[in-house]
């Protein structure tokens, strides 16, 4: 059953009336300190900055972003310090931030004017939400804008479009620009895949292998092709470090049947990398081709298509420093070649004309080569000049020096995370061989709180992170939870930003602690079917398949009379 949300601040069972009473009359209180609070420390002078739009994208399925001020809101934005405001800080918190080498993190964040703004009442801005999307540097910036205000000649704008597909060939070192086809996004490139070659090559009984780790993206599109074709999906596990379960694989995996294997490069949630070349080497022996998702990955590491051998790997423009509205699909020119034209009309053909009109109006067109006839309508110019700025931004900087920078980045976000008490990490450590090199991402939760609480009361601060199922519900059945917070940092974030965010945090646990939320809980575990070890919680120790339990207990309630509510399946 869906686990039902509930009030947004809960325990992880449902309290009783009395409790629930009790908790909102402590929330209240704290809200009416809060606008105390500020209208005293606004007296006399301007109101604090608190309506904006939001920092990165509008709100997604689950996740929360954190708001900015709208433009012109102030004169000058003041420059991003790496030093915490004073206001955030107490003087025994002082003592746990470290004082880190200058990085190239610190080097490069005067390329990014947006982080360099202040919010909800002169807090300095912290974004760590750039596994949904990052921000852009001068250079994409400027880009778009130049389109806009000086575009006029057609011939420049095609050359600026195929000189951006060879910035991305280049990044991801494609043998040939042509192997890199344009799309809205990783989305429409795996739709692309499972269109214009799922629908041609898998039949029914056929089977596709996916992973319980996987992003809707990469699981919809996937299920649609079984439907329209009668194949059959099947799921790898987790290890009991939480990592793609190889074996677990071989045992699908079934020569003649298996058609395709889809996975992630780098999870969003588990922040793992996958062992990408060796499912290739055994999906090859069984004739199965291979899809990649390297959102993840191709933003935050080397990422060479030829060592890999996978036969499709697509990626989105905006978690690489790149706009939005455009990512891309690569695959060898003979595997492009054998797809079919998922999307018709005005720019996928050399020419069309009217034949056999005396039996009625038949068309008949000459189609382009690959990419171009894969790439149907109005090429997305602007935003390909875009991306392209945005591949040359991260060439110059050298993808082994991100990567390096960020391994660093993420080990140091585990171990300063691992220090509060009761909270749970998913995701293997990074001081195991399961998390070597993993990614400078960390979704958590703390028991007794919700997630989404955790991030709003977070932003109040200034510190953006992203809270819900990340759009990977079967990994959080999978791991037992409903939902976590989720921080993520790239190459423009510090270790000075992953202890104001350590700092920010404890602060907050601590104020629901005092409202008798939190840590200082024993949360129950939830009903399970059977035991399953590869299924679990690592914060309660103990197997768990779901959130909630099949069937809640009767709640306690004190009402009685005509007062007292009806009992029913469907409010149970």
């Amino acid at each position: 059953k869906k686990a039902p949300m509930g009030p947004v601040l809960h325990h992880w069972a449902r309290p009783s009336p009395k409790a629930r009473r009790r908790r909102t009359c402590a929330l209240a209180a704290l809200f009416a300190a809060g606008i105390i609070a500020l209208a005293s420390k606004s007296k006399g002078s301007p109101p604090p900055l608190r309506q904006g739009l939001v920092v990165s994208t509008p709100r997604a399925p689950g996740g929360v972003v954190a708001r900015r001020p709208p433009a012109g809101s102030h004169a000058r934005l003041p420059l991003r310090s790496t030093r915490v405001h004073a206001s955030t800080i107490t003087a025994e918190e002082e003592e746990e931030r470290s004082s880190a080498a200058p990085s190239l993190g610190r080097a490069i964040q005067a390329d990014f004017p947006i982080l360099d703004q202040t919010v909800h009442d002169d807090k300095p801005l912290l974004y760590l939400d750039s596994a949904a999307t990052s921000q852009n540097p001068r250079v994409v910036t400027q880009a778009l804008r130049a389109f806009s205000e000086r575009s006029s000649d057609p011939e420049a704008a095609r050359a600026s479009c195929e000189a951006a597909r060879e910035e991305v060939a280049g990044l991801i070192h494609a043998s040939s620009p042509r192997e890199v086809v344009f799309t809205r996004g990783a989305t429409e490139a795996i739709n692309m895949v499972a269109r214009g070659w799922g629908d041609l090559h898998v039949s029914e009984g056929d089977e596709i292998i996916l992973s319980v780790m996987e992003h809707h993206s990469n699981l919809v599109p996937w299920q649609a092709l079984a439907e329209r074709k009668g194949a059959k999906l099947k799921f790898v596990t987790l290890t009991q470090d939480q990592t793609y379960d190889i074996e677990a694989f071989k045992a699908l995996l079934n020569p003649g049947k298996t058609k395709i294997v889809a996975m992630n490069h780098v999870s969003n949630v588990l922040g793992a990398v996958n062992p990408v070349e060796e499912v290739v080497r055994l999906a090859h022996e069984a004739g199965a081709k291979v899809a990649l998702d390297a959102c993840q990955s191709v933003p935050h590491m080397p990422v060479d298509v030829q060592t890999l051998g996978v036969d499709f790997l697509s990626a989105s423009g905006h978690k690489m420093l790149g706009p939005t509205g455009i990512g891309f699909l690569w695959a060898p020119l003979e595997t492009l070649e054998s797809m079919d034209t998922w999307q018709t009309g005005a720019g996928t053909t050399e020419g069309v004309s009217l034949a056999s009109l005396a039996d009625g109006a038949t068309i008949s067109k000459d189609l382009r080569p690959v990419p171009w006839r894969l790439e149907a309508g109005q090429p997305p110019i602007a935003e390909a000049a875009a991306l392209g700025e945005a591949c040359r931004y991260l060439r110059g900087l050298g993808m082994e020096r991100v990567h390096d920078y960020e391994v660093e980045l993420g080990g140091y976000l585990w171990s300063k995370l691992s220090e509060i008490k009761g909270i749970s990490l998913y995701g293997p450590a990074p001081d195991t061989e399961a998390g070597k090199g993993r990614g400078a991402l960390l979704a958590f939760n703390v028991p007794g709180v919700h997630s989404n609480d955790l991030a709003f009361f977070l932003d109040q601060e200034g510190v953006a992170i992203r809270s819900g199922h990340h759009c990977t519900q079967p990994l959080h059945r999978a791991l037992g939870v409903g939902g976590s917070a989720r921080a993520s940092l790239y190459v423009y974030n510090t270790k000075e930003d992953i202890d104001r965010l350590v700092v920010t945090l404890k602060r907050t646990l601590k104020l629901f602690s005092d409202l008798g939320f939190g840590v200082e809980e024993e949360p129950p575990c939830p009903l399970v079917s059977k035991p399953d070890p590869t299924l679990r919680d690592p914060g309660m120790q103990r197997p768990c398949t779901d959130l909630w339990p099949h069937e809640l207990p009767e709640a306690e309630d004190d009402r009685s009379g005509d007062d007292a509510p009806a009992a029913s399946s469907e409010a149970r």
